[in-house]
């Protein structure tokens, strides 16, 4: 997972999150609002936005996936990649007391499974 974790606030414009995503080298950006991660941002969704709507209106918040994948910091592999499925989705926010210990994406989970091996 990604321990180094950089988010952004629901009411940022989606330029702003993009350009955070690229100074951090992130695909997915948790949003935050008053503590609580209430979304999951990618890439892929704030780049479609963006297409569809020349004047890019929307904020990162309502542009970001909700309700936000959790999985508890000590899960298993397993349990995470199950999360993944059934969540349809290829991130999710890593939990720890509430706060956001990181983001696990698909991609993560293939490393962990090629260097378990």
């Amino acid at each position: 997972m990604t321990t180094r974790v950089v988010a952004i606030g629901p009411s940022a414009s989606l330029q702003e999150a993009l350009a955070v995503m690229l100074g951090a080298r992130v695909r997915h950006l948790p949003i935050v609002d008053r503590g609580k991660c209430v979304g999951l941002l990618y890439e892929s969704d704030a780049l479609w936005e963006l297409y569809l709507r020349a004047e890019a209106a929307s904020g990162a918040g309502a542009c970001a996936r909700s309700p936000v994948p959790l999985v508890a910091v000590d899960a298993t592999l397993e349990s995470a990649a199950e999360a993944l499925e059934r969540a349809s989705a290829d991130a999710l926010v890593v939990d720890h007391d509430g706060r956001i210990a990181g983001v696990l994406t698909s991609t993560d989970i293939v490393h962990a499974i090629a260097r378990a091996r």
